[in-house]
């Protein structure tokens, strides 16, 4: 049925929030009674058979009253939305109807609308006036529409007429009251709702929300469980909307100009435009989906260590890490910098691999569970040279890695780990933004290596636990030395000023021919090859000990 503006003048909220209160009566009735049970005092002190019999018996009640009492709550919960949306609805129409006077209009109860003045120089004006208004008026009735069918469901489940829909029914009022409400976004009050909830709950606010494996806070083993399954699905939305676009231009696909689709005529300027929009567009899409292919071929690298999904978006953000971080005993966290984007995921991975075992080498009591290391791309990193320059990149993301540095913290079981943190290149500039300003990293080192700058003057204006353990390393042929000091803040290594711990790295090769010396992009990525000074001085820093060679 069609709900007219005559329905809605008669919808009464009041009544409705009748069945909000009677079913929250009901089930708060339902679960005294349950509460009731689990404390006669009698069945404390009985022993044997009985005991157990009268136990199990007793147990199937209780848990037949709760089950009564979650139904009835879910009805009062679903009474009460009714009950605000046709309130909104009413005074949407309210609204309307003040508007419609205001413009000499009038609203009939079929929802049509007419203007009050139809001739003279300003006829034409209330005419564009009433149709306008005809519009809005037709978009709060199609949303009483939906509102009514709420209020039919509410009716019939109050009635026994239709199942109760699974949904989040906890017994518990603490649990009950923190789930009616929008999830924590701090992540110390997310981690200590999402602890206590059953696993039925967890996958109930999956199936709302798919991205909530990226809820700082999150044990590591939930979110690996999660966000895999949100990954596959990314998956499957990007190759759809890349299959859609080829189907869109079969003959386009894999032409890398307008010159190639039209080999004996150059076309029109309208057909090339066409092409370099829908092919810009297609190789967007393509990236997204490489991507997502590579970050799950990262994750389920069959190479005797379990990597956890910690991050994953349709946006190019991912986190990937080699151990649990909620178990390891000593934690680090890898930001990339400028020009790594996803398809890049695995070669990061063996970075980190390496830096791991560079960690075991370095502390001879270790087992590989006890050091995590994690690759974090969670912010939009600067594809260009030219964007590098800019520090928004890393402003913009800093309460980002900030939270996802709580949250590290905050799920880790058993006594503190010792957590560091590893900027390269444009990612030292993200860890100093993340430790700035308005921002705490909570880490108890920071290790920049090849680093522009850290958006801070000197080491101790960076906010974490101990502002005297900031390093700092630069390959001697790292190009990235001509960057220093520019729009990014003074290098960590350009000045003892800066005040951070500076240790040795390999000299990286230069360019050019050898007796010039001169510094080399190849060098900016040296800091991780095997057996380098660099490389070992990071697994020292990361398992919380000196690196063998200072500066």
């Amino acid at each position: 049925m069609t709900i007219t503006i005559a329905d809605v003048d008669r919808w009464d909220p009041g009544a409705v929030l009748e069945v909000f209160h009677a079913a929250t009566s009901r089930g708060n009735a339902a679960q005294n009674a349950s509460d009731g049970l689990n404390g006669l005092p009698a069945f404390t002190t009985w022993d044997g058979k009985a005991a157990e019999a009268s136990q199990a018996a007793i147990g199937k009640v209780r848990a037949d009253l709760d089950a009564h009492g979650q139904e009835s709550f879910a009805v009062a919960k679903a009474a009460q939305n009714a009950a605000d949306e046709i309130a909104a609805v009413k005074k949407t129409l309210a609204d309307l109807r003040a508007n419609a006077q205001a413009m000499k209009c009038v609203i009939d109860e079929s929802g049509d609308v007419r203007p009050l003045v139809t001739t003279g120089p300003e006829a034409d004006t209330y005419a564009i006036d009433a149709g306008l208004l005809r519009l809005a008026v037709k978009g709060m009735l199609e949303r009483a529409d939906a509102v009514d069918a709420d209020l039919a469901a509410v009716i019939d489940m109050a009635s026994g007429k239709k199942p109760i829909p699974p949904g989040l029914h906890d017994s518990r009022p603490e649990i009950r009251d923190a789930l009616s409400k929008p999830l924590p976004t701090d992540p110390r009050q997310f981690h200590d709702l999402w602890v206590k909830l059953t696993a039925e709950e967890k996958d109930y606010l999956y199936s709302k929300d798919h991205t909530i494996g990226n809820r700082d806070g999150m044990p590591f083993v939930d979110r690996d469980h999660y966000n895999r399954a949100h990954l596959t699905e990314l998956q499957s939305q990007a190759q759809k909307r890349l299959d859609d676009m080829a189907k869109e231009h079969p003959s386009w696909v894999g032409k890398e100009s307008f010159v190639d689709t039209h080999p004996h005529n150059r076309g029109n300027h309208k057909e090339r435009w066409d092409f370099e929009h829908w092919k810009d567009r297609y190789n967007a899409e393509k990236s997204k989906l490489d991507g997502l292919n590579q970050v799950l071929s990262t994750v389920n690298k069959n190479d005797g260590n379990h990597r956890y999904l910690g991050m994953v978006d349709d946006k190019g953000h991912a986190a990937v890490s080699i151990g649990n971080p909620d178990t390891a005993r000593d934690n680090v966290t890898f930001v990339p910098g400028t020009g790594v984007d996803e398809t890049r995921m695995d070669n990061y991975d063996n970075k980190m691999l390496r830096i791991q075992q560079s960690a075991l080498s370095a502390d001879r009591s270790l087992h590989p569970g006890d050091v995590a290391v994690t690759t974090w791309m969670g912010y939009d990193r600067p594809m260009s040279l030219a964007d590098a320059a800019h520090r928004s990149y890393a402003t913009d993301s800093a309460a980002a890695l900030d939270s996802f540095q709580d949250g590290v913290r905050i799920s880790h079981e058993g006594p503190r780990s010792f957590n560091s943190i590893i900027g390269h290149s444009y990612g030292s500039t993200m860890v100093g933004a993340a430790a700035s300003g308005d921002h705490h990293l909570d880490v108890d080192r920071v290790v920049a290596i090849g680093s522009p700058g850290m958006l801070v003057h000197h080491a101790a204006d960076l906010h974490i636990d101990a502002p005297d353990q900031v390093y700092a390393s630069r390959a001697d042929n790292d190009i990235i030395e001509y960057a220093e000091g520019t729009t990014l803040g003074p290098g960590p290594t350009g000045s003892a000023d800066f005040g951070a711990h500076r240790f040795d790295s390999a000299p990286g090769p230069n360019t050019g021919w050898s007796w010039m010396g001169l510094p080399s992009v190849d060098a900016h990525s040296s800091y991780f090859d095997p057996g380098s000074a660099g490389l070992l001085n990071m697994g020292q820093l990361v398992t919380n000990h000196q690196p063998d060679h200072h500066k």
